[in-house]
């Protein structure tokens, strides 16, 4: 939220506060304003012990995401990828990196579909033996079809540089 919205948010509390309290008000001016700035004071550390909560949380969370992830560092997949034939790994590069389609990157090559389809087909296959990406394979989540991610599942995930894979 933006710090105009918090404050909204923060005004809206205060005044729900202070009307469900209506009772416990004191009569006089001085100590009604004074009771009135408590309840802010409260309500404001109420709202910022939440804020703290929020952001450990999701320190916390982003910690364990990264603890768990099981993708490999970039460079070592776009040194993956330099090792493929020229030819391969500029499809692989167009396909997973720009996101065209087979077909859209066979057009950008010049080159027919089904050449495009085997190459890619064969770029995934060594990219799916590459060693400093084979490790992939045994920390990534199954898929709802199959139950199991194939070589080439995790292959791809790899290449488009997708690390939400879970153990």
């Amino acid at each position: 939220m933006c710090p105009e919205e918090d404050a909204a948010d923060l005004l809206s509390e205060l005044s729900m506060t202070a009307w469900r309290k209506r009772k416990a008000i004191p009569r006089s001016d001085e100590e009604a304003r004074m009771w009135l700035y408590g309840v802010a004071r409260n309500t404001l550390r109420n709202w910022q012990r939440g804020q703290r909560r929020h952001r450990d949380n999701a320190a916390r969370l982003r910690d364990e995401i990264r603890a768990h992830s099981s993708a490999p560092p970039l460079d070592e997949v776009r040194e993956a990828i330099a090792r493929l034939p020229v030819n391969q790994a500029e499809l692989v590069r167009l396909i997973h990196w720009d996101g065209f389609s087979v077909v859209d990157a066979a057009r950008a090559l010049e080159i027919s579909e089904s050449t495009a389809r085997g190459r890619y087909q064969r770029a995934r296959i060594k990219l799916a033996q590459d060693p400093s990406i084979t490790d992939l394979r045994h920390a990534t989540p199954a898929s709802p079809s199959t139950g199991q991610r194939t070589d080439h599942e995790v292959t791809g995930d790899a290449i488009s540089g997708r690390s939400d894979a879970r153990p």
